[in-house]
């Protein structure tokens, strides 16, 4: 009886002696943290190297694209900067004049000397801001033809990498958007001179008006309405800068610059229609 139990109670004794051991060994089996260096080495993110953009591959080609069409932008928007500027200075001193022609004029009549007045004042407003604006854009260059100049740098010291050419695509994009709101306020500008040039009509009939008065308004009144619907109207189309975007996004999407080819390389790409499949080869040499 008593060799039994004590058969039995080594039979159970047996797998608690027995779990110590198998603990032991799976704690001396896995790495301890001090063992391992505790963090894990940090590598960065794939694809960020920092050499520069090489000439050929996918990278090569958004750099040629973006090299065509920030020169087209900073021509695009040089032209239309010194139109503005000159049209600008033009209409500026036009106006001024008007207004100091009208602020000097005397006349018998009262209501044509308040009339009179209130054109001078007006005209000297429209005129100050528009000489400003024209010496402004005649003066100063434009974010297109100064990215140009940086871009062309970078790019003749070899200095452009993939953390360049991702900021310069980040700065081309609020570059556009900033010209599509400066689109807006041309047209608010348009048809402010617009309704200038309605209120300036509306006040020609004036029954105290001298004849003079009368076919001066509807000169100027005119030419008021039709400068600002003329600009109103103009203010819809686009800028260069977001023409070049808007070709640098199906150049892009397509894998290439729509009509402009880049120099040197070759790479290919899959030809599907409802008859046919397969893959075309292209490359400029």
């Amino acid at each position: 009886m008593m060799f039994r139990l004590a058969w039995l109670l080594t039979v159970l004794a047996a797998p608690a002696i027995a779990a110590p051991k198998g603990a032991d060994a799976q704690k001396a089996e896995t790495p301890s943290e001090s063992d391992a260096g505790g963090e894990e080495p940090d590598t960065g993110p794939p694809g960020a190297e920092e050499g520069p953009v090489p000439a050929m591959g996918p990278d090569g080609i958004q750099a040629e694209l973006l090299d065509t069409m920030f020169e087209q932008a900073a021509i695009g928007t040089r032209k239309a900067r010194k139109l503005a500027g000159l049209a600008g200075v033009l209409g500026g001193v036009t106006l001024l004049g008007l207004g100091a022609w009208r602020l000097t004029e005397s006349s018998d009549s009262r209501s044509t000397n308040e009339y009179s007045r209130g054109l001078g004042i007006m005209f000297t407003t429209l005129g100050m801001v528009d000489l400003t604006t024209g010496i402004i854009a005649l003066k100063r260059a434009s974010h297109e033809e100064k990215r140009h100049a940086r871009w062309k740098k970078h790019r003749e010291k070899k200095q452009l990498t993939q953390l360049e050419l991702a900021r310069y695509e980040g700065e081309f994009e609020a570059s556009t958007r900033i010209r599509n709101s400066q689109r807006m306020l041309v047209r608010w500008n348009g048809l402010t001179h617009a309704l200038a040039g309605v209120i300036v009509l509306s006040l020609a009939p004036i029954p105290d008006l001298s004849r003079r008065g009368r076919n001066s308004a509807l000169i100027v009144g005119s030419v008021f309405v039709g400068a600002g619907a003329a600009t109103f109207g103009l203010s819809f189309r686009p800028t260069a800068n977001e023409k070049a975007w808007q070709q640098y996004k199906k150049g892009k999407a397509g894998g290439r610059s729509g009509g402009y080819e880049p120099s040197g390389g070759w790479f290919i790409q899959p030809m599907i229609s409802h008859r046919e499949l397969g893959l075309g080869m292209r490359g400029t040499f």
